[in-house]
């Protein structure tokens, strides 16, 4: 049983919860109110998909709310009892992350991926989705679709929804496949018919013997190259040998070349050192006191320029020193211009003078104009009244108001000329008061920043000596400084001087290392080279001889090549016949096979027709025995005293028996019943169908029950919804626009609104 469901985002509800009960539930509202995507919802909910989701006609992204804004996700929970248990199955799409599903056992996860899910929930109805599609849940939206298409259409929709439709098919694929190999023989027999395969295998047996005699040859050919190919690799393996000898003596004689210039050119350049008269030991001590002298002229150096550098580091400090005291003895000036002839107590009690005048002159004021008002309003009130004075009663004639009215009027103008006076006066005083506010500040500042400046004078003066200090000294040290560099200067050169003969030296005594190891290296190239003997005329035979057995060698094997081309061709021709053998034979096999299984398919479709008729009466005879058992629930009048279903060979018809006397007379319902006893006719067909298929899921959904029936019709459905059918079926859901089906008493209403004209989500409230 179907406990309940809530929907987020689905389609057009936003936020949508119904409890569902046994016997009627009936979902009411006009077109497009989100009836349909309840029943929708529901078959989701249990397998992941519905009738207009499977057909593709919308998709994933279109089930989403765009209700008044586009959401992310859309949900569906579904809450159902099956054997005493309660499950709870809850899925979701998203745009972003896909589908989601979770189902729940009294309250504990069972499942958490769809295809589990949808496994669990087939395996606990019994049903799969094609089965609760063509049994529970119909897309029809009328009781007697089933009268009303032709009668080849009917039979197509009752087979598929019994399951028979799979034989029909299945009779057509092998009636399709008996003709497809029946063709492929016919082909078959001809392409043989065509063919002389002896003339094959004659081309075959010449193509093998050419093959072998070009085998022989081409293995002799082979043998003798061989034997060529060895000998003439070892000669040509000497004239490298005797080549590479002649080549290194040739390397030999311009290498002493080489050795012999060298040696020569280096004992010039002694010769010329020693020219020089260069005295190592002189130029060693030199060398040593020129140093000593670079290291005492450069510790001089340094000491200078620290020196320089400190004096120069105190003179930077004393010059910031004197220009701060500078700056403030100007800032001390600017200062004492603020506050010449200002005494800041005597502005501060002037201050506090006006701002008591300015206090008094406001109070002033508002008196006046207070006093104004009231009389503005006594003359008001002397004007409203007649014959008696508002105040003291006593009687007012004309004259004594004119009186009082000329003596208000003299006060008022009097009280207006001192409020007219008061004015000027405050505003100078404010003015005066806005004037002090800025300046008291200003000269109490200039007076701190002069006593901060007491004392800058002397510190000034002291800088300013200790400046004149510092730069005599700077001066001396920037002297002392030029004197060391200029010494030190005298002595690297004398220094560079010494080291230019040191370097001579230095250069003579490589000079004389590399005579030596030239003369060894010539030596041992002038014994090399006496070992060397190469007669370069034998050279040129060998070489001659090479030639001409190289060429003999390309030649057998141009030869050879050429075999072994005209061999694998004959290779190829002799594969190309085998094949066409092969594939003769093959076509021979595959005719035989072809016919052995053209008889099996001809059994095969016999009893494919056969068990289609079986499985067809035993069905039929089925929906007849339930049928027969509702019948008298749904239909209380005595005029039909039963109904079946009547199997023809190209259609079903819809039967009900009119008695004649106490035989059986069956006619077609759709021709002698009214619509209100086609429809209980029809929806008793439907729920032997259910019952047959589904026989253990007592669920049934009606769509648009009451459509084409009328008002007299409508209450027997009514009637047959509210007594009979909740005894044989558990749950039915309806799905109507016809507010006539409010009128069930068991059932559970719930009305649908929308209102599309501003795109509002579907509103659900229970009736």
């Amino acid at each position: 049983m179907i406990k309940s469901i809530e929907l987020r985002d689905w389609k057009t509800h936003k936020s949508t919860s119904i409890e569902f009960g046994k016997g009627v539930n009936v979902l009411v509202g006009l077109m497009g109110a989100g009836k349909s995507s309840v029943m929708d919802a529901i078959s989701f909910a249990l397998f992941g998909t519905f009738p207009s989701l499977k057909h593709k006609r919308v998709t994933l992204d279109g089930i989403i709310s765009n209700r008044p804004v586009q959401a992310e996700n859309a949900e569906v929970s579904l809450t159902f009892t099956v054997g005493g248990n309660t499950y709870r199955v809850l899925r979701r799409i998203s745009q972003k992350e896909g589908g989601f599903a979770r189902l729940e056992k009294d309250g504990a996860y069972l499942q958490t991926q769809p295809e589990r899910v949808n496994e669990e929930i087939e395996s606990l109805l019994k049903i799969d989705y094609d089965t609760f599609s063509r049994a529970v849940y119909s897309e029809q939206n009328r009781l007697d679709y089933f009268l009303e298409i032709s009668k080849g259409d009917r039979k197509k929709e009752i087979d598929r929804m019994l399951g028979l439709d799979l034989f029909a098919t299945a009779e057509e694929n092998a009636t399709s496949l008996v003709n497809s190999v029946r063709s492929l023989i016919k082909d078959e027999e001809a392409t043989l018919a065509s063919m002389d395969i002896s003339s094959f295998r004659l081309q075959m047996d010449a193509l093998v013997a050419e093959a072998k005699k070009m085998a022989q040859e081409q293995e002799a050919l082979v043998r003798d190259f061989t034997e060529k190919e060895k000998l003439h690799g070892k000669r040509s393996a000497e004239l490298r040998d005797m080549k590479a000898l002649l080549a290194k003596g040739q390397e030999l004689s311009n290498r002493l070349i080489q050795l012999r210039s060298s040696a020569g050119t280096i004992k010039a350049e002694i010769a010329k050192i020693e020219e020089k008269g260069i005295d190592e030991t002189a130029v060693r001590k030199e060398l040593a006191d020129s140093m000593a002298k670079q290291e005492e002229a450069s510790r001089a150096i340094n000491k200078a320029r620290e020196e320089e550098r400190t004096l120069t580091k105190n003179l930077a400090t004393c010059d910031a020193g004197i220009k701060d005291a500078r700056a403030r003895l100007a800032e001390r000036e600017k200062y004492a211009a603020m506050a010449k002839g200002k005494d800041p107590a005597k502005l501060s009690g002037e201050l506090d003078d006006l701002r008591k005048r300015s206090k008094a002159l406001i109070e002033e004021g508002a008196l006046f104009k207070s006093k104004a008002a009231e009389t503005e309003e006594l003359m008001r009130e002397l004007e409203k009244h007649v014959g008696q004075c508002p105040v003291c009663e006593r009687e007012l004639n004309e004259d004594l108001k004119s009186s009082i009215r000329k003596r208000r009027a003299g006060a008022l103008d009097e009280i207006r000329a001192k409020l007219e006076a008061n004015k000027p006066e405050l505003d100078r005083c404010n003015s005066r008061i806005r004037e002090l506010e800025k300046e008291i500040p200003e000269v109490s500042l200039a007076a701190g920043r002069m006593r901060e400046t007491e004392g800058v004078d002397a510190k000034l003066a002291e800088l300013e000596k200790e400046r004149m200090s510092i730069k005599s000294l700077l001066d001396a040290a920037s002297s002392s400084l030029k004197s060391a560099s200029e010494g030190y200067e005298a002595v690297m050169k004398q220094y560079a001087g010494v080291k230019a003969r040191e370097e001579e030296l230095r250069r003579k005594e490589k000079y004389l290392d590399e005579i030596k190891r030239l003369d060894i290296d010539t030596k041992r190239a002038e014994g090399e080279l006496e070992g060397i003997k190469v007669d370069e005329k034998a050279i040129d035979r060998l070489q001659e001889e090479v030639s001409r057995e190289g060429n003999a060698v390309a030649e057998m094997k141009a030869k050879a090549t050429a075999n072994k081309r005209y061999i694998e061709s004959l290779d190829a021709q002799i594969a190309e016949k085998r094949k066409q053998i092969d594939s003769l034979a093959a076509i021979e096999k595959r005719i035989e096979r072809r016919r052995s299984l053209l008889s099996s398919l001809n059994i095969f479709k016999a009893a494919l027709s056969d068990t289609s008729t079986a499985l067809r009466n035993r069905l039929v005879s089925s929906i007849n025995g339930i049928m027969s058992g509702l019948w008298p629930e749904l239909y209380p009048y005595g005029d039909y005293a039963n109904i079946r279903l009547n199997a023809k060979r190209d259609d079903y018809m819809l039967e009900f028996d009119t008695q004649n006397g106490a035989e059986e007379l069956w006619q077609p319902v759709d021709q002698i019943a009214s619509g209100g006893e086609r429809s209980i006719g029809c929806l008793t067909l439907r729920i032997a169908l259910a019952m047959v298929i589904v026989p253990n899921l007592k669920w049934i959904i009606l769509d648009e029950p009451t459509h084409n029936i009328d008002e007299a019709g409508i209450e027997k459905l009514i009637k047959v919804l509210q007594d009979s059918l909740p005894k044989v079926v558990e749950q039915i859901f309806i799905i109507t626009h016809d507010n006539a089906l409010r009128e069930i008493g068991t059932a559970r209403v719930y009305q649908l609104d929308r209102d599309k004209s501003v795109n509002e989500p579907t509103r659900v409230a229970e009736v």
